[in-house]
């Protein structure tokens, strides 16, 4: 009998060892003056992977202290800051953030050429620090708040737009 309950137990175990979580996201940075700095972070619930232009750099499965951190993160981030477009005028090397999540029920998506939302960078810190060394290069998160937020790409295009025709 004693046998029969540890076989029933272990044949039940996988089912029940992975936990998915209701934390999805995507990162991009694209360094375009330097490409094979560009790399791509994805966590879809459970494994976190990390590549570059060419290759896969790193996978894991999150312990739950880390998807807590994000969890964190991203439960206290202002849908409006999280879902704009970020452009650093003083910042012009190159650098773009794409950012999609899902935590839950809330939705977050933000561009950024040198610029993020408040809480941003310690996603990439945390990343990074899984990898072991600077895999997703961003410019330091003093630099990141510094950008000008706007609502939407749109809102960028017209501003760029009223610079473009401004007279001296």
């Amino acid at each position: 009998m004693k046998t029969l309950i540890a076989a029933l137990l272990l044949f039940t175990l996988p089912a029940v060892a992975k936990e998915k979580h209701d934390i999805e996201f995507n990162i991009g940075v694209a360094v375009l003056v330097m490409p094979e700095r560009s790399a791509r972070a994805k966590f879809d619930g459970e494994t976190l992977v990390v590549s570059s232009a060419k290759k896969e750099i790193h996978r894991e499965i999150l312990p739950m202290t880390d998807v807590a951190e994000i969890r964190k993160i991203l439960g206290s981030a202002k849908k409006a800051e999280w879902s704009a477009y970020y452009f650093n005028v003083g910042v012009l090397d190159g650098s773009v953030i794409r950012f999609t999540a899902k935590n839950g029920d809330k939705d977050l998506d933000f561009e950024g050429w040198n610029g993020a939302p408040p809480g941003f960078h310690a996603i990439i810190a945390l990343i990074n620090r899984k990898c072991g060394r600077e895999v997703l290069h961003v410019p330091e998160e003093k630099t990141l708040l510094q950008a000008m937020r706007f609502r939407d790409k749109a809102e960028f295009e017209e501003y760029v737009r009223n610079l473009a025709t401004k007279k001296d």
